[in-house]
């Protein structure tokens, strides 16, 4: 079975323990950690939807961010801070999931 796992800061890695989701708090190595995801190595996971929050991602690569937004599987979805949205060009909600699973939300 694929889990959902969250990248992000120790509060918002808190708040998803409490719902019972797996989480990472976001240290130097955290867009390593990230890719190591998302090209399948770490296969005792199983990630299915990969949650990371928009501070620690404002800090990857370029080339990681065209990765994250090009890969289909596991989803991948940014979240705000607690301090709002810093993500100039997020992408909507409906747009992530007719990305997901192709499917256009109205």
């Amino acid at each position: 079975m694929e889990k959902i796992l969250a990248v992000g800061d120790r509060e918002t890695i808190l708040g998803f323990a409490i719902a019972g989701v797996e989480g990472i708090a976001a240290k130097e190595d955290a867009e390593e950690l990230v890719l190591g995801i998302l090209s399948e190595k770490d296969e005792k996971r199983k990630v299915g939807l990969l949650i990371i929050q928009e501070d620690v991602l404002r800090k990857f690569s370029a080339k990681s961010k065209r990765l994250i937004d090009n890969i289909s599987k596991p989803v991948v979805v940014s979240i705000p801070s607690k301090f709002g949205t810093s993500l100039e060009d997020g992408e909507d909600f409906a747009k992530m999931v007719k990305k997901a699973i192709g499917i256009e939300l109205k």
